[in-house]
């Protein structure tokens, strides 16, 4: 509440990934709130990890098992949404607009696309707290763009990939991606 009045907003959207570890704490703490799960395909996602040099494939494959112990029993949550990444990419209109839906906010066409002046701001805040530049926020300055769907091929290893598919095999089917 604190963080949405600062900016006098209605609404706090919040979008570390490691929340999906917290769905429980938000469901016990919060009577409205709402989750939307945004997937990626794994081999994808690591390619990204591995471009930024945050761990190795072994690790990777534990902190995915790890987040998504126990997590059938959220999906069918009321406040629960999936999206996937590659959809939002592909079909941007139709994912927003779903999206909306779920929010229950009136349809906006201003929400199909990247307002990179804000982006920039948010972009220059983090350099200038951390001494980074974040590649999320830097992809964040550029309309939405598809080059980073089956990045994997030209970044991963194929040992990289057989462990990554082999190993999370079960949410390649929970989440619908093809092997």
């Amino acid at each position: 509440s604190y963080a949405a009045r600062n900016k006098s907003k209605e609404r706090w959207i919040e979008k570390t990934p490691q929340n999906i570890d917290n769905i429980e704490l938000m469901q016990k703490n919060w009577e409205s709130f709402y989750f939307i799960h945004v997937l990626r395909d794994f081999r994808d996602m690591y390619a990204s990890w591995k471009g930024s040099g945050k761990c190795n494939v072994d690790a990777f494959v534990e902190i995915v098992k790890i987040s998504y112990q126990n997590f059938d029993k959220y999906r069918s949550s009321k406040n629960y949404l999936e999206v996937k990444y590659e959809d939002i990419v592909v079909e941007t209109e139709g994912c927003i607009d779903n999206i909306l839906n779920f929010l229950n906010e009136d349809l906006d066409g201003n929400c199909y696309k990247i307002n990179t002046n804000n982006s920039k701001v948010e972009f220059d805040k983090v350099r200038k707290i951390t001494g980074k530049e974040s590649n999320t926020l830097k992809s964040t300055q550029r309309p939405i763009f598809n080059t980073k769907i089956a990045q994997y091929k030209k970044i991963l290893t194929i040992e990289e990939i057989d462990t990554i598919e082999q190993e999370l095999g079960e949410f390649f089917y929970m989440f619908e991606y093809n092997i």
